[in-house]
């Protein structure tokens, strides 16, 4: 599992997003043909609260090259409470089994407070 720290980020502020990013196993690119992809953001790892989710499921991941295993997250404004948070991206694979779920990778995100509103 790899880990990313995204840089700070101000509450409130428009996010330009990610335009790529590859999902591997090892060294092949997954097939993410008929997957769901999500990313949530929460306070502490042991929660079943989320701060903010991106998925395939509600717009906020786009598979963009299912057999290269290419999805982008599109920007957007991010306005939740100030914190820092940690998050994880996990992917499903209905071909595989219900239960098939890798995650394949995790990090944190800072919101910052803005100053001027």
């Amino acid at each position: 599992m790899l880990t990313y720290n995204f840089p700070d980020h101000y509450k409130g502020d428009y996010w330009e997003g990610i335009p790529s990013i590859v999902l591997q196993n090892g060294s092949e690119f997954v097939n993410l043909s008929g997957a769901t992809v999500r990313l949530q953001l929460k306070v502490r790892e042991n929660t079943d609260i989320f701060a903010l989710e991106f998925s395939t499921e509600n717009g906020g991941i786009t598979i963009t090259n299912p057999l290269s295993g290419e999805i982008s997250i599109p920007g957007q404004i991010i306005d939740i409470d100030a914190y820092k948070y940690v998050y994880d991206l996990e992917y499903t694979i209905p071909s595989m089994g219900e239960d098939y779920v890798l995650t394949t990778l995790k990090g944190t995100w800072e919101i910052v407070q803005d100053i001027t509103e």
